[in-house]
């Protein structure tokens, strides 16, 4: 479900976007002032800026008809050009058997890594310290 519009109407209540008089830089400053720590500026939220970018009638010093093509190229872009997520183990090792190298002796607390890995051999370690999933 998508917050973004009901966020950006509070936003609205307390900051002039009409200020921007059409100047997509401004408007994306003024939106990231209010946002303060919540913006993240991914892709997902500059696609959202985007759309209430458009929803104002202004002659626009950004030429409104490019922001329309970025808005269509990222609605349309092939799954393909997605960056892949890499999955690590942890944040110093790449992969488990980097990390089972590095052992010098094997402790009670390598041998607990060790047999859950085997069990799971996609986990991370944090999974395999009793750790929930994080979200990627």
């Amino acid at each position: 479900m998508d917050k973004f519009p009901e966020a950006f109407e509070r936003a609205e209540q307390n900051v002039p976007f009409s200020d921007a008089k059409g100047d997509w830089n401004k408007f994306k400053a003024m939106a990231r002032s209010y946002f303060g720590s919540k913006w993240k500026d991914t892709e997902k939220q500059n696609e959202a800026l985007y759309r209430e970018f458009l929803r104002y009638d202004w002659k626009a010093p950004t030429p409104k008809k490019e922001l329309e093509e970025a808005l269509r190229y990222l609605e349309k872009r092939a799954p393909s050009e997605k960056q892949p997520i890499e999955a690590r183990f942890s944040r110093a090792y790449a992969t488990f058997d980097l990390w089972l190298e590095k052992a010098t002796r094997t402790t009670a607390y390598q041998q607990r890594i060790i047999s859950y890995v085997r069990l799971h051999p996609d986990s991370s370690l944090a999974e395999a310290r009793g750790h929930s999933k994080k979200k990627r």
